[in-house]
Order: structure tokens, then C-alpha cells, then sequence
């Protein structure tokens, strides 16, 4: 490259100093500005040749990096794979044992944890437990809902704001729907001892189970009062929203009435 821009630069400068004194020396000049192109042009030719060998070598190169990288990778792999295999095999029966008592400790905590929440007394199926299912199903819905609503907004209602009207129904549903998963997942732990006959070395509440049905319909009996409520509660809103839309759309003779009543 320096080669190429001195004899670029002698190229601009050579009119500056071109002196015509014969025709000879016109012609000498243009013969070593020929000689000087061709060199030029050789010196281009040589540095594309290197450039591009150099550019193979780098690719050969990086290809037996790569190789040596996989073959390296498989290598690990291979002794990994091995070594964990004989590990198995020395150990199998420890890991065996491991594994079977994490499972039933796992399966023990599980059955303990949902028995505990099943007893506890701010459980929805709990609600109003003093009466019994044909009991509640006697007493009229909407009296059902109006005390079913007052102990959700007792149960729920923040004392930060307390004129929060929507966020107490919202979690009452979010607890109704965890009721209702943790006895049908209760019921299933249940039957799925009972097939592998571990009911008497897990701790499971059988009379628990056996209670699992009337808790289920309890449950679905309050969430049916409350969507009942609150579909008796949005329709007694949209009618009275029409009774005061309707205040401003009187006939004729509602106003002359209206106006009678004034005069």
C-alpha cells in the first residue's frame, strides 16, 4: 500500500517537474512510467495471493478448532455417561432407598397439609354448619344471599378502605375455588392409596374423606347463592339506572301533571 500511494504521489508531481527537452527523453519518461505501472500492478496481484492464503489458513485453522472442540465434547460426554452408570450400579440400592423415602415423605406432607386445611374453620363448606344441607336448602335464596354477602364483606373488607365494595367478592371466589380444589384433591390422594393399600401408613383421614361429598356440595351450594345474589343484584341496578334515565323522558301528560302540581 505505501508502494502505491508514492508512486500515485509521483504521478501528481511528475507535470510539475516534466521539462520537454527532446522527443528522446518524452519517451524515455513514458517507457519508466509503464515500467512503474506494471510493478504496481504485479505488487497487487502478489498482496491479493497472500491475503488469500492467509484467509485459507485461518479457516483450516478454525475448522480443526472446531474438531478438536466436538471430539473433546464427545470424549466428556462419554466418561459422564459412564461414570454415572457406575455409580448406579454401586449404589443403586442407596438411591433406590432415597428415593422411595422422599416420596413418601412427600406424599405423607401432602396429606397432612390438606387435612390441616380442610379443618379449618374459615372454610366456606363451613359456613353456616349449624344447619344441615336440607336445612339451608329450605330457607329462602334471597335471604341465603343477603347473609352469605354480609359475611363475605365482614371476612374481606380492609380497614384501609373500607368503601371497597368489588375486591372482597373477588377473593370470596378465589377461596371458594381453592375449597372446592383441596377436597377434590383430598378424595383423589384418598383413592389412589386406597389402591396401593397405603391408607394406614400415611396418616389419611378416612372419616376426612367420607365428609369430602357433603363438603363439595356445601360448597357448590354458597357459590350458587352468591352468583344468584349478584345476578339479582346487577339486574335491580340496570333497572334503576332505566328509572332515572327515564325522569328526563316524560310524556305530555306527565309534564301538564307535573306542572299542575306547581301552579
Amino acid at each position: 500500500m505505501k508502494k502505491t500511494l508514492l508512486f500515485i504521489v509521483s504521478l501528481a508531481l511528475m507535470p510539475l517537474f516534466h521539462t520537454p527537452f527532446s522527443h528522446a527523453a518524452g519517451k524515455g519518461n513514458e517507457g519508466n512510467i509503464n515500467n512503474n505501472s506494471n510493478s504496481v500492478t504485479n505488487q497487487i496481484t502478489v498482496n491479493t495471493s497472500v491475503t488469500t492464503e492467509i484467509a485459507n489458513a485461518v479457516m483450516v485453522t478454525i475448522q480443526e478448532y472446531a474438531g478438536h472442540i466436538k471430539r473433546e465434547v464427545t470424549k466428556a460426554c462419554a466418561v459422564g455417561y459412564h461414570f454415572t452408570k457406575n455409580l448406579f450400579a454401586n449404589h443403586k440400592w442407596k438411591f433406590i432407598v432415597l428415593g422411595t423415602t422422599g416420596s413418601y415423605g412427600s406424599l405423607v406432607a401432602s396429606n397432612l397439609y390438606i387435612a390441616k386445611e380442610l379443618q379449618q374453620p374459615q372454610r366456606w363448606f363451613y359456613w353456616k354448619h349449624h344447619l344441615s344441607l336440607e336445612e339451608l336448602l329450605a330457607i329462602p335464596q334471597s335471604e341465603l344471599g343477603h347473609d352469605l354477602v354480609a359475611e363475605i364483606q365482614r371476612r374481606y373488607t380492609s380497614p384501609t378502605a373500607p368503601t371497597d365494595f368489588i375486591t372482597p367478592f373477588v377473593l370470596f371466589m378465589k377461596d371458594i375455588e381453592y375449597d372446592q380444589k383441596m377436597i377434590t384433591t383430598y378424595q383423589n390422594l384418598g383413592n389412589c392409596l386406597e389402591k396401593i393399600y397405603l391408607t394406614d401408613y400415611t396418616w389419611y383421614d378416612r372419616p376426612t374423606k367420607e365428609r369430602c361429598d357433603e363438603w363439595l356440595k356445601r360448597v357448590a351450594l354458597v357459590k350458587s347463592i352468591f352468583l344468584n345474589w349478584m345476578a339479582n343484584y346487577k339486574i335491580n341496578q340496570h333497572v334503576k339506572q332505566c328509572i332515572r334515565a327515564s325522569r328526563f323522558f316524560l310524556t305530555p301528560w306527565e309534564w301538564a301533571l307535573r306542572l299542575n302540581i306547581y301552579l
